[in-house]
Order: structure tokens, then sequence, then C-alpha cells
């Protein structure tokens, strides 16, 4: 938990967000591979990590793919453009079309307090684990 809002954090204040949201939902999936282990003894709560967990990083995932789809387009635009001059609209339409969904996207996940979420969360799958015992 501390590795993903420490990343998180860090991407809310990064310059090259691509890169520290990467790392943030790397952490995420972490955190749920843990939950998953310890799931069949900390019971709902363990459940309830998992899920939070696995939204945050399908998020995260969402906003990694737009980030390297308007990464491709523009190299494809460049190509053309470098090779004869070749029409560059439709790259230009997708870049806007992936940009929008990156915001909705980004809004969605900001509007989540997913740090939050995932902290409560493991706070309560810690206890379950140590009362199970």
């Amino acid at each position: 938990m501390k590795r993903f809002r420490r990343r998180a954090e860090a991407a809310a204040a990064a310059d090259d967000a691509a890169v520290a949201l990467h790392s943030a939902r790397k952490a995420a999936k972490r955190l749920r591979y843990a939950a998953e282990a310890v799931e069949p003894v900390g019971g709902k709560a363990a459940r309830r990590l998992v899920r939070d967990a696995r939204r945050v990083t399908s998020r995260l995932g969402e906003l990694q793919d737009t980030m390297v789809s308007r990464s491709e387009l523009l190299g494809l635009a460049r190509a053309a453009d470098a090779g004869g001059g070749e029409p560059t609209f439709v790259c230009g339409r997708l870049h806007a079309r992936e940009e929008a969904r990156a915001e909705r996207v980004a809004s969605a996940y900001e509007g989540s307090d997913a740090v939050g979420a995932l902290h409560a969360g493991t706070k309560k799958a810690r206890t379950a684990v140590r009362t199970s015992g």
C-alpha cells in the first residue's frame, strides 16, 4: 500500500505523468496480487480490496493505453508527412478521440479517491487476516 500511495502521489506531481502513472499501476497490481493471496483467510475485506485494486489498475491501464495510442498516432502522422506529405487528418482525429478518452478516465480516477479507498481496504484486510489466525 505504501508503494502505491507514494507512486500515486508522485504521479500527481510529476512532469512525466505517463511514467509515474505506469509505476503507480504496477504498485496497485502488486497490492492486488497480495490481496488475492490472503483472500482465503482475509474474507470479505480481502475480496473488497481485490475488487478496488482491480478497478484502480483497470483505470490506470486505460490511461496508459491512451498515452501509448497517442504517441503511436503522432509517430504515424510524422512518418506520413515526412514520406511525401500524405494526409494526416485521420491520425489527428483519432488522437483527439484518445485525448478525450484520457480526460474522461483521468477524471474518473481522480474523483474516485483511489489512494484512500485502497488504504482503508488494506487496513481492513490486514485486520481480518490477523484475527483469522
